[in-house]
């Protein structure tokens, strides 16, 4: 998703744990180093910006960006995808599922 948005002319300002990941991306408007568990970085992430686009990986992320986001008046998501393989992550999937439905 980073490559299509930077090809597609898009200012992305990646937020992540690890930035050093993300050495190598050309393009990219800023890196903001943080801990999306964090709401003050989330809520310092998200100020200013147009759109949100999340990998989340909990339903407690999915609720801070959820707070963080409410102020700017964000709008409807898109839906939620399907997972293949849930019946093997079923407690991983659960939480996913939960954090998906907080953020529609």
């Amino acid at each position: 998703m980073l490559e299509q948005g930077l090809r597609r002319g898009h200012a992305i300002i990646a937020f992540t744990r690890r930035p050093h990941e993300l050495a190598g991306s050309q393009g990219l408007a800023a890196v903001i180093h943080g801990d999306a568990l964090n709401l003050l970085d989330v809520r310092k992430a998200v100020q200013g910006q147009d759109a949100v686009i999340s990998a989340v990986g909990s339903s407690d992320i999915a609720r801070n960006l959820i707070v963080a986001m409410q102020p700017l008046g964000c709008g409807e998501p898109p839906p939620a995808c399907g997972h293949p393989g849930r019946l093997v992550f079923r407690a991983p999937y659960a939480d996913l599922a939960r954090a998906e439905g907080m953020l529609r």
